[in-house]
C-alpha cells in the first residue's frame, strides 16, 4: 500500500474516500476559524484549491447540512448556519433525552473497569481545566468529553444514538471555538463525578435525572451557556 511518504506528489485527498476526506477537511476550516458562522461556501473557489472535482465537495455539504451546520440555499449557494439560544436549548434537549435513556438501559451491565475508565478521564479533564493553556487544548480537552459520555452510549444497543448525539455535540462546542468558563466546566467535572458514583451504586434513575435536570438541562445552565454563546 502507499503511504503518504512514498511519493511527495500524492495528492493527500487520494488516500481515503474524498467524501469523507473534504469532510473532515471542511470540519477543521470551521474548528479552526477560516469558516465561521454566516458565511458562504464557494463550491467553485473551494474545488479549485483543493484541486478535487465538486461531486466530493457537494456530498461533504450535503453530510454537513444534515448535521445541522450548513444550509443549502438555491441559486445563491451554501450558508454557514448561526447558532441561536433556541438552537441550543433544542439540541440541550435532545441530547439528554438520549442519554438518559441510554443510562437507565444500560446502568446494570457497567463495570468496574469501565467505571474507572470514566473516572481517569474526568480526571483529565480536571487537570486540563487548571493548567494556562487551555485554549491551545480545546481540541483534546473536548475529545476527552466526548469519550467520557461515549463510554455508556457504546453500551447502548440502539447503533443510531451515537450518530445522532455526536453532531448535536460538535456544532455546539467546536464550531466556532468558544471562549474557556472555568467555573463551568469544574461544574460539567464535578457532574461527571457525581454520575459515577450513581451508576457504581445502580442507581440508573437518579443518574439519568441528573442528565436531564442538571447536566443537559438548559434553564440549569443557562448563566454559563449565555456567556458562552453570547459573548
Amino acid at each position: 500500500m502507499l503511504s503518504p511518504t512514498d511519493n511527495k506528489n500524492v495528492n493527500p485527498f487520494e488516500l481515503r474516500s474524498l467524501r469523507e476526506q473534504v469532510y473532515q477537511y471542511l470540519r477543521t476550516e470551521m474548528l479552526n476559524g477560516r469558516i465561521v458562522p454566516g458565511e458562504y461556501i464557494r463550491l467553485n473557489e473551494m474545488s479549485e484549491r483543493l484541486g478535487i472535482s465538486k461531486t466530493p465537495l457537494r456530498d461533504a455539504i450535503i453530510q454537513l447540512e444534515c448535521e445541522g451546520f450548513v444550509t443549502i440555499l438555491p441559486r445563491r449557494g451554501v450558508l454557514m448556519n448561526r447558532l441561536s439560544l433556541r438552537d441550543v436549548k433544542d439540541a440541550y434537549d435532545i441530547v439528554g433525552a438520549l442519554e438518559a435513556s441510554v443510562l437507565v438501559d444500560v446502568c446494570s451491565r457497567f463495570t468496574d473497569e469501565r467505571l474507572d475508565a470514566m473516572t481517569a478521564i474526568n480526571g483529565n479533564m480536571k487537570e486540563m481545566i487548571e493548567r494556562d493553556d487551555f485554549d491551545d487544548r480545546y481540541a483534546e480537552f473536548f475529545g476527552f468529553n466526548l469519550a467520557f459520555h461515549n463510554h455508556f452510549l457504546d453500551m447502548s444497543d440502539n447503533r443510531q444514538v451515537k450518530k445522532i448525539v455526536t453532531p448535536f455535540k460538535q456544532r455546539l462546542y467546536d464550531f466556532p471555538r468558544r471562549r474557556f468558563i472555568r467555573e463551568w466546566e469544574r461544574q460539567n467535572c464535578r457532574e461527571h463525578d457525581e454520575l459515577v458514583e450513581l451508576i457504581r451504586t445502580g442507581d440508573g434513575k437518579t443518574a439519568a435525572d441528573l442528565l436531564t435536570n442538571r447536566h443537559w438541562s438548559f434553564s440549569y445552565c443557562e448563566d454559563f451557556i449565555r456567556q458562552f454563546y453570547e459573548a
